[in-house]
């Protein structure tokens, strides 16, 4: 035998226990996907298809409404009444709804330059708007009741608020009109079914009176003798003055006009004594006594409530 043969032979008798050796260890199967096997390939990056360990994506969350907007809320954040109204005219340059449902809310919050209101920027509104005759009387109301001085300002835009006196002296005329009057609840009683209570119309003026505040000390000096010779002698006084500030107050009159206040049910606030600024819509009036004229019979007014406010003090300006 050759060389070369017989180190082949060698070569195959040592292959042969390595051989048995790797057929009885234990098999491992290629458990990858190919593609072409029948089986579905591997999802990509950014398949929808996820694996079952990737978290499921979460929806996105639905739109929040848009907040309706709170005059109320926005007049409140004014410390200010005069800057409330300053943001009510700038909202009512884009909107005029808006911006006088900002106003309304402003004079509910103190709002009383009436020169303020009158000077024309509000006309169109306060002519035509059907709650622009309460949210006036709010503000006569708030000013102190001076029912003559107000109106004169509110006639000047030709704004159809008037006053008692007018009313009475020419009632055909202003039948149905609204008026607003400084009235003083008396006794109720009941008129055809319908509740009603007795009023006198009352104005208020504005009395200065000086009032003493306390007393103030105070001290004088003076000197005397010859300062060269004998030195400087000093003689010194104390005394005591009133201090003096003016003060003002309400002065409540009666006018001697009386009405009949009828309303639309009983209300346990007009309680007899007090007094309010009224909104009313004037009916006429009615005469009484045995006379030849009516000129000499004493007459009563004839007015529905619309609305009513307690009158603040008076405003000095």
């Amino acid at each position: 035998m050759s060389d070369a043969r017989r180190s082949s032979r060698t070569l195959l008798l040592c292959l042969l226990p390595l051989a048995a050796a790797c057929a009885s260890a234990p098999q491992f199967r290629d458990r990858s996907t190919r593609v072409g096997d029948g089986a579905a390939p591997p999802p990509s990056e950014g398949d929808p298809a996820q694996t079952a360990s990737a978290p499921p994506e979460q929806a996105p969350a639905p739109a929040q409404p848009a907040r309706a907007f709170d005059p109320k809320a926005h007049a409140a954040s004014f410390g200010h009444p005069s800057l409330c109204e300053d943001e009510a005219r700038r909202l009512a340059g884009k909107n005029r709804d808006l911006g006088w449902a900002v106003l309304r809310e402003c004079v509910n919050r103190g709002f009383s330059n009436m020169k303020r209101l009158a000077d024309g920027f509000w006309t169109e509104d306060l002519l035509a708007r059907k709650d622009a005759s309460v949210v006036l009387t709010k503000v006569i109301a708030t000013r102190g009741g001076d029912i003559a001085g107000d109106l004169g300002a509110l006639h000047q835009r030709r704004i159809a608020l008037f006053g008692l006196s007018m009313a009475m002296e020419q009632p055909q005329t202003y039948a149905g009109k609204l008026v607003v009057a400084r009235l003083r609840i008396g006794g109720s009683k009941n008129e055809v079914g319908q509740p009603t209570v007795q009023v006198a119309e009352t104005t208020v003026s504005s009395v200065s009176t000086q009032v003493r505040s306390g007393a103030t000390t105070l001290t004088s000096s003076s000197t005397a003798g010859n300062t060269a010779t004998y030195g400087e002698s000093a003689n010194s006084a104390r005394y005591s003055r009133d201090s003096m500030v003016q003060r003002h107050d309400n002065e409540i009159t009666e006018t001697g006009r009386e009405g009949l206040l009828r309303l639309s049910q009983p209300d346990p606030f007009l309680a007899p004594g007090r007094e309010f600024v009224v909104l009313a819509r004037f009916q006429g009036v009615r005469y009484s006594g045995a006379v030849e004229s009516e000129e000499e019979a004493s007459s009563v007014a004839l007015l529905s409530l619309v609305a009513y406010f307690e009158a603040a003090a008076l405003v000095i300006e």
